[in-house]
This record gives structure tokens, sequence and C-alpha cells, in this order.
């Protein structure tokens, strides 16, 4: 018997479903690591997160950090409609995406990304795209232009 048509335990919700009401994810902090999630927990908006549940990425810790510094009050992993953004800036309308090369390189993730950037433009949200290097500068400079414009 393959480990496809064994029960499987949700990631999300942790509870044991039928093989064939989920599907295999392979982590991407835990290397070589594959995670099992019902389509119910698929469906709803959290399901960016399932290989990371509760994790930050290094450059989303730069980038965390540095918005720290700027005593700025930032809320990571922030649900909006059906997105889930790096960081937001309520009090600036402000939301930013920490893109790593590896995993935005990929076609699908490319095509979520301009959803998401339309779904910001839509509900007048400024969304900032960050990439390595200098993850820290370019949050303090891209915060420090939008909290100009606000004044």
């Amino acid at each position: 018997m393959k480990e496809s048509d064994l029960p499987q335990v949700c990631t999300r919700c942790h509870k044991q479903k039928a093989a064939n009401t989920g599907r295999f994810f392979w982590s991407r902090i835990r290397y070589h690591t594959r995670i099992w999630v019902c389509f119910e927990c698929l469906d709803k908006p959290k399901v960016m997160r399932l290989a990371r549940p509760g994790e930050e990425t290094p450059l989303e810790k730069e980038a965390r950090e540095a918005l720290e510094r700027l005593h700025v009050k930032a809320f990571a992993e922030y649900p909006i409609g059906r997105f889930i953004f790096d960081f937001a800036i309520p009090k600036l309308r402000m939301l930013v995406e920490i893109d790593s090369v590896t995993y935005h390189r990929r076609w699908h993730n490319v095509l979520t990304d301009k959803r998401k950037d339309e779904w910001a433009k839509k509900n007048l949200w400024h969304l900032v795209r960050i990439r390595a290097p200098d993850i820290a500068q370019q949050v303090a400079h891209a915060v420090q232009k939008r909290a100009q414009e606000f004044q």
C-alpha cells in the first residue's frame, strides 16, 4: 500500500482524514519534508503559509527587525481578503512583500503576485515589493517615503 492511500493527518487542522481528501506539499523551510493538507484547509486563505506555519524566512526577519528599528507598528502575515501579505502597516495603508528569488521565479507564484498587486491597487493599499540584498535599507526607505506622502 502506498503512502498516498493511507489516512493522513492535516498539517493545518491536525485532524485525520482519508487520503483522497487532501494533497501533499514540499515544505520550504524543512527541506526534504512533505506535509499533507486537507481540502477544507486549502480553501482557507492561510494556505499560502502552509509550508512554514508560524515561522519567518531570514529575509522576513531582516525586514521585521528594520520595521522595529523604525518604531513602525507593522503586522506580519497580515490576511486581507483572500491574500496574506508579509507585512502590513495599516496606519500608512501600506503592504510590504518580501520576494525571495527562489520562490518568486516560479510562474504560478508570479501570477499570485500579480493578483496581489491588482487587489492592493483596487483596494487603495500601497504595495511595496522588496528583494535581496539590503532588505533593511529598502524597507526603511519605502516606509519613510510613504510616511512623507501621508503628511
